[in-house]
């Protein structure tokens, strides 16, 4: 697991052991990472089917992306405008 996830158990009386899996602190620190990739996937699809998982707000309902966003608030449209 690298220290991405850990494994719990879950005791459930009457039943036999078992376990789930949660993410570490560093395992959440992923997330925005695999959302890209999700998002870069998405785009080069070879055919034009949609994509095979939406990322909602639990709040709102509204689809969930990547943005760059400066430490000022600044949306970063479109990632050229980045500088190193």
């Amino acid at each position: 697991s690298n220290g991405l996830v850990e494994r719990e158990p879950i005791t459930v009386v009457g039943q036999r052991a078992r376990h789930r899996y949660v993410l570490t602190p560093a395992g959440m620190e992923l997330i925005p990472v695999i959302v890209a990739l999700r998002e870069w996937g998405d785009r080069h699809r070879p055919d034009s089917s949609p994509p095979p998982v939406a990322l909602l707000h639990a709040g709102c309902g509204g689809a969930v992306g990547i943005a760059f966003r400066c430490e000022h608030g600044h949306d970063i449209t479109p990632p050229q405008d980045i500088r190193l």
